[in-house]
């Protein structure tokens, strides 16, 4: 909970003595297993990755997986360094260029980026105190009625076009 008691702490956070130990333990089998998955879609790319660093560790790397892992991998073949680079290097430029832009923006939008937000509650307007309930009755104009209202469960309240109360009724009450 936020320190004013009314607005719940963004974002919620859960204390991990707090949590099940059911709950961390699928926590950490599902986080290893989207790492797993992730390594898996993306082995090729990796290894050709390996490759155009150093071929010659890419080829062991390529032989271990193989024949540990090769019902589940197929076979491997890492692209050669040249190649790799080449089909690379039009990725590597659009990168340095969103690079550049981002920085550059980041820069033009500097006193934008760096402003704080309000602390929470606070308003260039201050609202006025809330009135007690008997002064907002009287406010009204509906004084009298201030404790069947007060009193009721459900309350069904008409007004008109100008916001004033018509009439107003108790749902569980047979209306007159």
């Amino acid at each position: 909970m936020s320190n004013n008691g009314d607005a719940p702490a963004w974002p919620p956070v859960i204390a991990r003595a707090r949590a099940p130990w059911p709950l961390r333990a699928r926590d950490a089998l599902l986080t290893l297993l989207a790492w797993f998955v992730l390594l898996w879609v993306l082995r090729d790319a990796l290894l050709t990755l390996l490759a155009g660093i150093s071929p010659e560790t890419a080829a062991r790397t390529a032989d271990w997986l193989e024949h540990r892992l090769s019902p589940l991998l197929g076979h491997l073949v890492p692209v050669a360094p040249s190649a790799f680079w080449l089909e690379l290097s039009d990725f590597l430029v659009v990168a340095a260029l969103f690079v550049a832009w981002l920085a550059v923006w980041g820069w033009l939008n500097r006193k934008q980026l760096q402003r704080q937000p309000p602390a929470a509650g606070a308003s260039d307007h201050a609202s006025p105190a809330a009135l007690p309930p008997h002064e907002q009755f009287a406010a009204a104009g509906l004084d009298q009625q201030a404790p069947l209202w007060q009193q009721t469960r459900r309350l069904h309240v008409e007004f008109d076009d100008a916001g004033r109360v018509l009439q107003a009724h108790d749902d569980d009450a047979p209306r007159v």
